[in-house]
């Protein structure tokens, strides 16, 4: 007859066992949650996201999606966007009293006293489409776009996040004037857990939603010890204020990327980060950072690995920010500037008299820059190579710059590290 487990076996198991299932394991084992939120968690990757639609966190390919939905009574004709927005999980706010997140004080509109029933439902129509238009261009967006009017280009975006404002706020004051039991539909917290391999998980709460986020974030990382994660991703626009000051947890992690960029943004951050896990191995930017307080950041400085995915034409003086970058390695995923001020750069750069071992990447899509900025160069080094120059740094060490096709795209890479000198 076999043993039943011990204590130090179960202990061994739950260590090696995934996340997800660890969670499972616990919820449904009251008498191991104990034991098994002791142990140290490893998560491979957390991502947190959220659009106009629900609030994601995908925790190794499992994804948790958390909104607020309207529950029709059976047999009721549900709106077309209503159903939608429930079938993608639906919406980030809770239902105020006139059917808003957050109501803001109507902008001047002049000779609105009524709104007729046609009126009405154009509005709600417009204002859905609207936001369906903002997630759709959203979509379409380059990978990583520098700011929101790269992620809007050719696209009056200015005036289009007015035009929702203003039917957002036209729909407010005709819910005002309404008798409440036109509203047929009850909001309700949902919970949708969709493991990798598709099983599907719903769970439904007359509870507002941040009460039931807030409960689920502490049954999942509250009261451990250590979250190791090995890359924590947010992505726009989320916000970490989403976490409750309450639960008092930190992540222990590896490599972060961050897919939005907004002024003071590694102060919100740095609160969900573990300290003893700095500097970070990687810290992946989907965007130039737009002030230079944040450049000045040690979550940015102190990272072993910087990667910026993009520095638009035309903003130089981002120039000066990353020359006072200590990083060991940089990399700069699109880099679109002219001749002059990629050689710049590289000029400055070596004045620095940076140590060895630091490597800065950069991907320039311009044959034709990369020629001109080589020239321009080999003034001051010798070309040991058609592609390769090298500069006397000092005593020990020089400056090798030099570029080659990319493997994966159609751009090139140029480099410039500081290696020893061979004797």
């Amino acid at each position: 007859m076999t043993k039943p487990l011990n204590y130090d076996c179960w202990s061994s198991i739950l260590d090696k066992m995934e996340a997800n299932k660890r969670f499972e394991i616990s919820r449904q084992c009251p008498s191991l949650k104990k034991l098994e939120e002791s142990l140290p968690l490893y998560i491979d990757h957390l991502k947190f996201e959220a659009g106009f639609g629900p609030h994601i966190m995908t925790i190794n390919g499992t994804t948790y999606t958390s909104g607020t939905v309207r529950v029709y009574p059976e047999g009721s004709q549900i709106p077309r966007w209503h159903q939608e927005e429930n079938e993608e999980g639906g919406v980030v706010f809770d239902f105020g009293q006139f059917g808003f997140a957050d109501p803001q004080p109507p902008r001047h509109i002049h000779g609105i006293e009524e709104m007729s029933w046609i009126d009405f439902i154009y509005e709600e129509q417009n204002l859905h489409g609207l936001l369906r238009y903002m997630d759709f261009r959203r979509g379409r967006r380059a990978s990583f776009p520098p700011t929101v009017d790269g992620a809007f280009y050719r696209e009056n975006w200015r005036g289009l996040l007015e035009d929702i404002v203003e039917s957002r706020n036209k729909l407010h004051i005709y819910y005002k004037r309404q008798d409440k039991s036109r509203v047929i539909y009850k909001p309700m917290s949902q919970l949708k857990i969709e493991s990798a391999d598709g099983k599907k998980i719903i769970k439904k709460s007359s509870k507002r939603l941040h009460d039931c986020e807030g409960k689920l974030l502490k049954r999942l990382f509250g009261n451990r010890g250590t979250i190791n994660v090995k890359c924590l991703e947010i992505d726009y626009p989320y916000h970490t204020s989403r976490f409750h000051s309450s639960l008092n947890f930190k992540f222990k992690i590896q490599e972060l990327k961050i897919q939005f960029s907004y002024r003071n943004q590694f102060n919100s951050l740095q609160q969900i980060i573990d300290p003893s896990c700095l500097p970070l191995k990687r810290l992946v930017l989907a965007a130039y950072l737009p002030v230079q307080e944040d450049y000045e950041h040690n979550l940015v400085k102190s990272a072993e690995t910087l990667v910026i995915s993009n520095i638009p034409r035309g903003y130089e003086r981002l120039i000066n920010s990353l020359l006072q970058l200590p990083n060991r390695i940089v990399v700069v995923n699109q880099f679109d500037q002219c001749h002059i001020t990629c050689s710049t750069l590289i000029r400055r750069w070596i004045n620095q008299k940076r140590s060895i071992g630091t490597c800065w990447t950069f991907l320039v899509e311009s044959g034709r820059t990369i020629s001109a900025t080589m020239k321009e160069i080999e003034e001051r080094g010798i070309r040991s190579s058609e592609r390769c120059i090298n500069i006397r740094n000092d005593d020990d060490s020089m400056v090798r710059v030099s570029y080659e096709p990319s493997e994966t795209e159609p751009v090139w890479v140029l480099k410039m590290e500081v290696v020893a000198v061979q004797v």
